[in-house]
């Protein structure tokens, strides 16, 4: 049997950040270079001069977000990720960077883009000033890499949490690298792509004999930020991942004063500049340095798309702030894009760290310090904006007195709660309800119950329409079943899978457990008393891997969480793919989409694999096809926005 996972590498879906200050025609050439190859964004960090390069560049085809206020490099490209959080790539550049015209395409092709686990790809990188390596491949992963010329997974960047904003300036990129390592992603940097890079005021020095000195000349701010960062990194833990980084940038920093008292000019200020690193570090200060901070309203900006001179109308704005699953937040950004909205979209977690997750769960007042972090970071980077959409999708970590905070920033908001777990699950959420224009949920219990909430099932994407448009040919299976293995699901997996196999249904079964989750259901709970390692999965099934085997499958096997009766996902996009289904939720034969030739209504503990082959034989009487849009994405959002909640309410009356 062939690979069901195999596949053609698709198009590069990327989008280029530049992060600019004070810009010079390398800018302008940069992004010559780039524009034709894909969407340019440059954050300019509140430029005091430049502004002919910035027209220049806008011109080429750039979008300039002018700031009002310099958010450093870790501002910027967090800013530039959160413009391009829809996309699965964006590429990161600094301004004085020089590549060739062939840059992203060749990059884009290196075999080591298809890899596992690849968070970031670096080009091999040349001092633009004296022709010498900044950056080479090593023989296997890399351990850091220069954000400038990185290519960088979005989902990978989600899942760490982004770019540390509160460093401001210095090692922002050996902390991400730090970050998404410790997370198991892989940085890669490859030899077939070369750019040019110009490393600032860095000096060689001669010593003594054939002894020669290398410096870097920085500011006194800069031998700050190296300093406090560097603590900072080492005191929050972040460091500890690479132990040898630790010694070899802490013993450079130990002997930096002694390299500018030798060398460099303003050599009292700087020195001071670095002890005061030092102690802030130590005493966890973050953000811009005090003396230097511009004090203007924090997270403010000016945002001028095409033209830095804010000619262009203005495109309506939605904030989306919801989980990473399986890619669903961006599907909903590209479809509220293709309304005519620009989308900023935040995790509605710090981060997806499991242990940080199960944390929020379980004891949330151990984490409460990182969640106000984080919501005060939202807060701070979506102030100004003026929304005309706020849609929250579960919001687990969101408090009242944030989502109050962030409703009374954006008074013009239409603000729109929509929940795909049951309330009983995460009864805390309610509470943050009442602050709301409109609350929906997936659960028609909780509809029913709750007055509050209207009924709004979930939604099947365009994939899921391909596969359904295609011929079903070629099949493999008879049955897929792929789901996370809570408790009720695998009592019920381990003794139907083999009993189906044994009568001769050909089924793909793909059980996904986090390894934490594994031995504490291993300690606790008695249905996994019994449980055997390679029973299942611990790494989840990617989006594109469900679709190809969804595409030779007959049917989809849905067991629904016993303490919900909301339809799955999977049962809409069992629908949208025009599969059948077998379920075990009752609710399904309420639903429009229901019908007996394309859903079997099982209980868990009377699986017939006679019933099952007949069901799976029998041709497909097919939807209205009214009905079948009317659980596509593009019906779900024209409910979040403007509905009245009628669409579904006839499945809340039986």
């Amino acid at each position: 049997m062939a690979d069901p996972f195999s596949r053609m590498s698709p198009a590069l879906d990327v989008g280029v950040v530049v992060v600019a200050h004070n810009p010079g025609k390398k800018l302008a050439d940069l992004c010559s270079v780039l524009c034709p190859q894909a969407p340019v964004v440059i954050v300019d960090n509140a430029s005091t001069s430049g502004t002919d390069i910035l027209r220049s560049c806008a011109s080429l085809g750039a979008e300039v977000l002018r700031l009002e206020r310099n958010t450093g490099v870790a501002g910027g490209l967090s800013k530039g990720h959160a413009h391009f959080r829809n996309r699965e790539w964006i590429l990161t550049f600094d301004q004085d960077s020089v590549v060739g015209p062939d840059f992203l395409p060749r990059l884009a092709s290196t075999p080591e883009l298809s890899e596992p686990r690849v968070a970031m790809l670096g080009p091999t990188v040349v001092d633009a000033d004296t022709g010498g390596l900044l950056q080479s491949a090593p023989l296997g992963d890399a351990r850091f890499m220069i954000t400038s010329g990185a290519l960088c997974r979005v989902e990978a960047l989600d899942d760490v949490g982004g770019f540390r904003t509160e460093l401001f300036i210095d090692h922002v990129d050996h902390d991400v690298c730090l970050r998404l390592r410790r997370r198991g992603w892989r940085l890669r940097i490859t030899d077939a792509v070369v750019m040019r890079h110009s490393i600032g005021a860095m000096r060689d020095h001669h010593l003594i004999g054939r002894l020669n000195v290398r410096n870097s000349h920085h500011a006194a701010d800069r031998q700050y930020y190296k300093y406090r960062n560097f603590v900072l990194l080492v005191r929050d833990g972040t460091a500890l991942v690479d132990p040898r980084w630790i010694a070899r940038v802490g013993a450079a920093l130990a002997w930096g004063p002694l390299k500018i008292v030798l060398f460099e000019e303003a050599k009292v200020a700087k020195v001071r500049a670095a002890l005061a690193g030092l102690w802030d570090g130590l005493r966890g200060v973050t953000g811009p340095r005090t003396s230097t901070a511009r004090h203007v309203r924090h997270g403010q900006d000016m945002e001028e798309a095409g033209s830095v001179d804010g000619a262009s109308a203005r495109r309506p704005r939605a904030l989306l702030i919801a989980p990473p699953f399986f890619g669903y937040d961006r599907h909903i950004a590209k479809g509220l894009e293709k309304r005519g909205y620009e989308v900023d979209r935040f995790n509605d977690h710090p981060s997806q760290n499991p242990l940080l997750k199960a944390a929020i769960r379980v004891r949330p007042r151990l984490v409460d310090s990182i969640v106000k972090r984080y919501l005060d970071d939202v807060l701070s980077q979506t102030q100004g904006r003026d929304y005309d959409l706020v849609l929250v999708v579960n919001g687990k970590v969101l408090t009242p007195w944030f989502v109050e905070r962030l409703l009374k920033e954006h008074p013009r908001a239409r603000s729109v709660l929509y929940l795909w777990d049951a309330i009983s699950l995460y009864p805390h959420i309610v509470d943050q309800a009442p602050y709301f224009d409109r609350r929906l949920t997936f659960d028609p219990s909780d509809a029913r119950n709750r007055r509050d909430f209207e009924l709004l099932p979930l939604f099947f994407t365009d994939d899921y329409r391909s596969v359904g448009d295609s011929e079903l040919s070629n099949t493999d299976f008879d049955i897929m079943n792929v789901c996370t293995a809570h408790a009720n699901r695998y009592s019920l997996m381990k003794l139907l899978i083999p009993r189906l196999r044994e009568d001769g249904l050909a089924v793909f079964s793909y059980l996904y457990l986090h390894p934490l989750r594994y031995v504490y259901e291993k300690l606790k709970s008695e249905a996994f008393a019994g449980a055997r390692i390679q029973e299942f999965k611990f790494r989840p099934l990617s989006a594109s891997q469900y679709l190809q085997v969804l595409q030779r499958s007959k049917a989809v096997l849905d067991v629904n969480h016993s303490g919900q009766t909301g339809l799955t996902i999977r049962t809409i996009e069992t629908m949208g793919a025009r599969r059948k289904l077998i379920t075990t939720n009752a609710e399904v034969v309420k639903y429009a989409l229901y019908h007996p030739s394309r859903i079997l209504l099982v209980e868990d503990e009377n699986f017939d694999s006679n019933t099952i082959r007949e069901f799976i034989a029998q041709p497909q009487v097919p939807l209205d096809p009214s009905t079948y849009e009317l659980f596509g994405m593009d019906e779900w959002l024209t409910e979040i926005i403007d509905g009245d909640g009628s669409r579904h309410e006839s499945v809340l009356d039986q």
